[in-house]
């Protein structure tokens, strides 16, 4: 499975036409847009997301995730399992365009956002139980070799 914040943050960052990030959406919203609806949308969105400061992106970060951890852990858990379900039903090719919109997003951030990116996913990993960790672990890594 994608890690939902990846996925969501994918999805959510834009910037209005006054060069400033909108509050980010309701990550339960996000689940519940079709796989097609998601993926235009998250395209047009990584698009604009780089017309950002990367002081504004790191705001709209923290808000994002500020929105995640306000979900109770059964609201997470069911988010989770509903993005895993849909992710599972895409496509390759969805899947694959997924996964390009991505990599061309970061590989376009400056360092600093990148190790700041890894830092977050790092300390999300040391949050999880070892079994949880060998569960995302062992997802991960099968689904990057259908690449």
């Amino acid at each position: 499975m994608k890690p939902i914040y990846a996925l969501l943050l994918s999805l959510t960052f834009t910037v209005s036409s006054f060069a400033e990030l909108p509050e980010p959406p309701d990550p339960r919203d996000i689940s519940r847009m079709p796989a097609q609806e998601r993926i235009e949308k998250s395209t047009r969105l990584q698009e604009e997301l780089l017309k950002a400061t990367p002081q504004e992106r790191k705001i709209f970060r923290q808000k994002m995730r500020q929105k995640m951890e306000a979900l109770t852990p059964q609201e997470r858990h069911d988010l989770h399992e509903e993005m895993h379900k849909q992710w599972q039903s895409m496509s390759k090719e969805q899947q694959d365009l997924i996964r390009q919109n991505r990599k061309k997003l970061m590989e376009q951030l400056t360092p600093e956002e990148r190790i700041e990116i890894k830092e977050h996913r790092q300390k999300t990993l040391d949050q999880m139980s070892p079994q949880e960790r060998q569960k995302w672990h062992d997802e991960m890594h099968k689904e990057s070799k259908t690449k």
